[in-house]
């Protein structure tokens, strides 16, 4: 039986080790412009930031 090298793993579900919020608005801008929906990550910041995605 093979052991793995790892004691724990992590999940980082609410945004403390990692700033998905960032991220995910990140990816959002590049999608709508492909789109041609032109936006910027600050307007998505400044109008999205503290929401769901389904909000």
């Amino acid at each position: 039986m093979q052991t793995s090298p790892f004691q724990r793993v992590t999940f980082d579900c609410d945004g403390l080790l990692v700033d998905s919020e960032r991220i995910t608005n990140c990816v959002l801008a590049d999608m709508l412009n492909e789109l041609s929906l032109p936006v910027t990550l600050d307007d998505l910041l400044e109008q999205f930031v503290g929401y769901s995605m389904a909000d």
